[in-house]
């Protein structure tokens, strides 16, 4: 942020702000919210030089937000009804908490009350509301921790969608 400065917003999991100066260096924090003004804790502290593009990856469900730390983790906020937020609860967390489980993780997607991750092995897990099969476990059952997609390996993309994965 420049001189500490909120610098812009965006519904996507990346921000791009054309109107920064070229040849110049900011340091900044992200902070995710989500419609219910949930928030995330601050990322670690990112430094960008203009001209590179660097992207923070956070996701942003119908009332539940998540993000990857630096060291590959998952942590989330917002509502918790179907255990979206994967720490094994199902209490609403106004500040993030920790996925259970996951490490390596570069990838996230939020859909409607369930969460998505990638991990860096090509491995897709799922956590939260799985009534219509979203999860990808072969049942209906909502899991308030992580499982692994059955049958998906050597993946490269996630997306949730309403009751819905793509990978």
């Amino acid at each position: 942020m420049p001189d500490g400065k909120k610098i812009g917003t965006s519904k996507e999991a990346n921000y791009t702000d054309k109107e920064i100066p070229h040849n110049e260096t900011y340091t900044y924090t992200v902070k995710a919210y989500d419609e219910s003004d949930n928030y995330s804790l601050e990322s670690d502290i990112q430094t960008v030089t203009t001209g590179i593009l660097k992207t923070v990856p956070i996701a942003a469900g119908d009332y539940h937000s998540l993000q990857i730390r630096s060291d590959g983790t998952v942590w989330a906020c917002g509502y918790n009804y179907y255990g979206e937020l994967g720490d094994g609860t199902k209490v609403k967390r106004i500040e993030a908490v920790q996925v259970k489980g996951l490490e390596n993780i570069v990838a996230v997607s939020a859909g409607n009350s369930y969460s998505v991750a990638l991990m860096n092995n090509g491995t897709v897990w799922t956590w939260g509301y799985g009534e219509n099969r979203q999860l990808g476990n072969g049942t209906r059952n909502n899991s308030s921790t992580p499982v692994k997609v059955k049958g998906l390996n050597d993946v490269v993309a996630i997306k949730a969608g309403n009751s819905h994965t793509l990978a």
